[in-house]
């Protein structure tokens, strides 16, 4: 492998990591915010 395809897949797997963690992050807060609003009946 060249080194200008590793510093490409590297930089991919960065993106992609950093992708992982803002959906994450998304999914964890609506879930997050659907328990808090049906335990304090504000629904």
């Amino acid at each position: 492998m060249n080194e200008d395809l590793k510093k490409t897949i590297k930089a991919l797997g960065y993106l992609s990591t950093i992708g992982l963690a803002m959906a994450l992050a998304i999914a964890l807060g609506a879930y997050l915010g659907y328990y808090l609003d049906r335990k304090f009946g504000t629904r």
